[in-house]
């Protein structure tokens, strides 16, 4: 067996480390190694049509945690779906993107991380999607009022958009 060698091992095939992984392998001379625990179900119908999620919680695309018994809810435990899979739990929530906001990140900073605030990290943001700006169709009939230039991401490999199909919707 050859021996391969790589300058950077990325442990889990989430989202954020996908990015990560996407964003490193840009320099054609970095070698980078992602290690996902599950199964790549990128053609899978229950993770390419949104509505079909669900039937993927309580397999084994989900690591099935559940919660601690809540006092609160007569000592029962709750279900924690969290993904399995290439995709982790992104390719379980039904295509669901929503980007951080400001207070999000401040909030980091003021738990005592220096540097973790919003004035530093935007623009790491804005490299990690890229959200395609919706039709006018689009804008009106999902009442769509506001989208800030400043703060949308443009260069990142997570392709963002709003539905288009609005006979669907």
């Amino acid at each position: 067996m050859a021996s391969v060698e790589y300058d950077f091992v990325i442990v889990g095939g989430g989202t954020a480390r996908l990015v990560i992984a996407a964003r490193l392998s840009e320099d054609p001379h970095t070698q980078v190694l992602v290690l996902e625990a599950g199964e790549d179900r990128m053609t899978d119908p229950r993770v390419t049509t949104p509505a079909f999620w669900p039937t993927l919680v309580g397999t084994d695309a989900d690591w099935n945690f559940r919660t601690v018994e809540q006092t609160g809810l007569a000592g029962r435990s709750l279900m924690f779906p969290q993904g399995r899979l290439l995709g982790g739990s992104s390719a379980i929530n039904g295509h669901a993107f929503v980007a951080t906001s400001k207070v999000n990140v401040d909030a980091w900073a003021g738990l005592g991380n220096p540097g973790w605030d919003w004035f530093t990290m935007k623009r790491y943001f804005k490299k990690s999607y890229t959200l395609a700006k919706p039709s006018e169709a689009a804008v009106k009939h999902l009442r769509i009022n506001y989208i800030d230039e400043n703060v949308i991401g443009t260069e990142g490999p997570i392709q963002a958009s709003f539905p288009e199909n609005l006979d669907s919707i």
